[in-house]
């Protein structure tokens, strides 16, 4: 483990901390089943990256300070489930099976693609609707995951591509939000 991957994580820790305090004081509206299923897809991440001796730290705090998110969520009682929800919870049986009975590294890809294709539906969401996206945060996440990319020792499954797809991720979260800041979409609006 390197300085990158500390900094990084640390970002995450510090962009989750804002995220879940808005979420507690009801100032964002996020999804429990969601984030519960990011959590899971970041476990098996994490796991099957340790188990390859790779750059697990980021996936790992991902999914620890998933909960501080879960639990505001939880207080605000925004449960839903719909048909995307199902897709993510299909991206994670897949995840498992795939750890279980191919190898740790194909468990690296399939739960890290997992990960990015379960952002879709967020990125929809702030797609329609950028005025409720926390574009700082968002920011602040590219930039955890930007680090964790540069704490890799290598360009191999197991040390970069949980980093670098969850940047591609991030971007596209603030590059959907950012949109709210533009003169022309704010007298789209009004």
């Amino acid at each position: 483990m390197n300085a990158f991957a500390i900094s990084g994580a640390a970002v995450a820790v510090l962009m989750y901390i804002p995220l879940s305090v808005k979420v507690w004081r009801k100032a964002l509206v996020q999804n429990f089943a969601t984030y519960l299923l990011w959590g899971l897809l970041d476990i098996i991440a994490a796991g099957s990256i340790l188990m390859q001796g790779g750059n697990f730290l980021l996936p790992v705090m991902y999914a620890l300070l998933t909960i501080g998110v879960l639990v505001g969520i939880l207080r605000t009682r925004t449960f839903t489930w719909s048909w995307r929800k199902i897709a993510t919870f299909l991206f994670v049986v897949a995840s498992i099976i795939v750890w279980f009975f191919v190898s740790n590294k194909a468990a690296t890809i399939v739960s890290t693609l997992s990960v990015v294709a379960a952002c879709v539906p967020q990125l929809y969401d702030i797609w329609k609707e950028p005025r409720d996206a926390p574009v700082f945060e968002y920011i602040g996440f590219t930039v955890a995951n930007g680090l964790s990319t540069m704490a890799g020792n290598d360009w191999s499954v197991q040390e970069r591509f949980y980093g670098a797809s969850c940047t591609i991720a991030t971007l596209l979260f603030v590059y959907f939000g950012a949109r709210k800041w533009l003169p022309r979409f704010r007298t789209q609006l009004a």
